[in-house]
């Protein structure tokens, strides 16, 4: 589990690099090509806003549905495949905030800062941690016996 985790948490902090390089590549390109047609300023923060609401909803719904799919794996197959579901899960966040990062800096909008700091958050709520996945990944069955035991303690 803890080579898991330390997979799951390099792809975590990759995705920061990503951001930090995102609001590099968009100061730079801001300095030789702004966007000015008030049209198409709003246009891109539309779409930087409806990635943001469709994005973080189905990150969550994604990974809902897949830990539910991986309960009734055996132990192997489910350490094998949470990195790939929380990766996922996590270019679904990371991909609409560096689209709103790079746009901020070329249409200077402040929406898509809003934006942007929004999907930040949710990258902090989804931070992958042991404690986390040893909840989601564990037997409704568990649960109840775990409950049952406690109760006649």
């Amino acid at each position: 589990m803890t080579e898991i985790l330390k997979k799951l948490l390099r792809n975590y902090y990759i995705c920061y690099i990503l951001l930090v390089a995102s609001a590099f590549a968009g100061f730079y390109l801001a300095r030789y090509f702004r966007v000015q047609d008030p049209a198409e300023v709003q246009t891109f923060t539309t779409i930087g806003i409806v990635l943001l609401l469709a994005s973080i909803p189905y990150s969550f719904h994604y990974y809902k549905k897949c830990i539910e799919k991986l309960k009734a794996q055996s132990e192997e197959v489910q350490f094998k495949e949470i990195v790939k579901v929380v990766s996922i899960r996590l270019a679904i966040v990371v991909v609409p905030l560096m689209f709103n990062i790079v746009f901020f800096y070329l249409t200077a909008n402040v929406s898509l800062i809003f934006a942007a700091g929004m999907s930040a958050l949710v990258l902090l709520y989804i931070k992958p941690s042991e404690k986390i996945f040893t909840k989601d990944l564990a037997d409704e069955n568990d649960n109840i016996t775990n409950e049952e035991t406690t109760e006649e303690k």
